[in-house]
């Protein structure tokens, strides 16, 4: 009869206490991590570099560590419900206060109150797990509440960068609404608890009063063998070496969730060496190595690892007669400024010539954030940076790579050079009727005389492509946009003019793409075959 007892009341137990307990770790460690997520997503306002969010990651540890202790004491004499009601509130509410930090100081207050308002969860629910759990039962309840962890962490990177889709949303950016819309389940919860848990098996009128009985005795019966055992006070129980142990334990595996520590000593040397090492690690020459580099890049790796940045290739700075001051000028300008775009591509600029790239490796390098943003994050305000409308500008960077590999190698005979020139509008506008983006064309010609330093490139308001779409569709004999839909390039060779026609949108007028291109137009060149190519 016991044990057909604590069959029914545990079940009834477990399904009350333990998913309401997760759903709460759930909520309470995403809130805890949400700035991990924020961080690289920062567009509008306050933008915290990676040495602030490790300070806010250390603020909030400063407030877990002192109050842990003090509160799950308080907790014992306290109504748990209402402690439980508090720390979802104070949680939501903090964390929703995040999104209207302005800067950094603002930044690790609130997230050291955060750290205050969570410290008495975790122990707070352990506790309350005591009051309805048999000894016996303890590491299951315990057990299943944690897994709430991994499921945070797995969960909380997919959600909290869907939320950051909102970006710009009734003025709020991305990561403010992040902040914002995840504290709202946590406050909500607060309320729940407060009416659906019970402080002690005497007050659930959710069981029966047999069920109620049995496990009130099982539990105070547990308790008089344990004080009649031995009693530890509150400060004798951090001396323990039991809780010693556990609490080294717990150590590691937050350790491990909130990541390592790693560190680069510079002890008698240059000073300054720490400071071209931030240059070259935060430059987009890191970026091209992490992202395009190496055999294993690809979508799934969101994070550096301490063996990615091993396998960089970073320059001997420790040799004799190494120049840092530029690159350490740099990086001195672009971290007081890490807005200024114009800083930033200084910085690209004096680590590319201290590892001594060329123009067009430097091309491809510089390239290398956006295009990895787009391929890494997958997100939408990501993709509609590269499917809008080139701009002159971006034109003129493409047809000026195309105009200076053929150059170069016509430079060897001296006898011609290319010449480009550039529309200020579209051969065929876009139409989102018919799916299509629209198409844009650039004309290179071949001119007398040996090339000159830097290329030449031509604006045209398009005068000349009127009858350009009709040509083409002769020597086709078909339409334009079969070819183009398949290969996105089309080459059309008339005399000493070349049109190069691709689809309207950024992702295929980059600098990049017009290395590629040249390529290709000295492959068609030396094949000899000048006709329509796509």
């Amino acid at each position: 009869m016991i044990r057909t007892i604590e069959q029914t009341t545990m079940r009834k137990v477990y399904w009350r206490v333990l998913p309401i307990a997760a759903v709460s770790y759930f909520f309470c460690y995403l809130d805890r991590i949400s700035v991990g997520f924020a961080a690289p997503h920062h567009e509008q306002g306050p933008r915290p570099r990676r040495r602030d969010v490790r300070v806010r990651r250390r603020c909030l540890l400063l407030g877990l560590f002192p109050i842990r202790g003090a509160e799950q004491h308080h907790s014992g004499e306290a109504r748990c419900a209402h402690l439980d009601r508090a720390h979802h509130g104070d949680l939501g509410l903090l964390s929703g206060a995040t999104a209207f930090c302005t800067g950094p100081y603002s930044f690790m207050t609130v997230r050291f109150l955060l750290g205050l308002a969570e410290a008495g969860f975790y122990p707070g629910l352990v506790l309350f797990f005591t009051y309805w759990f048999p000894d016996r039962h303890r590491a299951r309840i315990v057990s299943g509440f944690t897994l709430a962890l991994p499921v945070a962490v797995a969960a909380g990177a997919p959600m909290s960068t869907g939320i950051m889709e909102l970006n710009g949303l009734w003025g709020l950016a991305g990561w403010k609404w992040m902040y914002l819309l995840e504290a709202v389940p946590t406050i909500v919860l607060g309320i729940v608890v407060l009416f659906y848990l019970t402080d002690r098996p005497a007050q659930a009128r959710w069981l029966a009063e047999e069920e109620r009985a049995w496990l009130t005795s099982t539990i105070d019966h547990e308790c008089r063998q344990i004080d009649a055992h031995r009693k530890v006070g509150w400060l004798q129980s951090f001396w323990d070496p039991k809780v010693l142990l556990l609490a080294l334990n717990y150590l590691g595996i937050l350790t491990a969730s909130l990541g390592s520590f790693y560190g680069i000593s510079f002890a008698k040397h240059d000073p300054n060496l720490a400071f071209a090492l931030s240059a070259i690690l935060n430059s987009s020459l890191v970026s091209f190595q992490l992202a395009f580099g190496g055999g294993a890049w690809g979508l799934e790796r969101p994070t550096v690892e301490p063996k990615d940045l091993l396998s960089l290739r970073v320059p001997d700075l420790f040799a004799k007669g190494v120049d840092l001051s530029s690159v350490v000028q740099a990086e001195s300008d672009a971290a007081a400024n890490p807005h200024d775009q114009v800083k930033l591509s200084y910085l690209d600029q004096a680590v590319f010539e201290f590892y001594g790239l060329e123009l067009d490796e430097a091309v491809l390098a510089s390239e290398s954030v956006s295009r990895a943003r787009m391929l890494i994050f997958e997100a939408q305000a990501e993709r509609r940076r590269f499917v809008k409308p080139p701009a002159p500008e971006m034109l003129g960077a493409y047809a000026g790579a195309v105009v200076r590999v053929v150059d170069d190698y016509l430079r060897a005979k001296g006898q011609r050079h290319l010449e480009a020139t550039i529309y200020r509008r579209a051969l065929v506008h876009a139409s989102w009727t018919e799916s299509s983006p629209g198409l844009t064309a650039v004309r290179f010609t071949m001119a007398s005389g040996n090339p000159i330093n830097g290329p030449i490139v031509h604006q045209s308001e398009g005068q000349e492509l009127d009858g350009l779409s009709e040509l083409i569709r002769a020597k086709l004999h078909s339409d334009i946009a079969p070819y183009l839909n398949e290969r996105r390039l089309l080459r059309v060779y008339l005399e000493n003019d070349l049109f190069v026609l691709k689809p309207s949108e950024t992702r295929y007028w980059t600098q990049t793409t017009g290395l590629n291109d040249a390529d290709i137009i000295l492959a068609d060149h030396w094949l000899g075959d000048h006709a329509v190519h796509a």
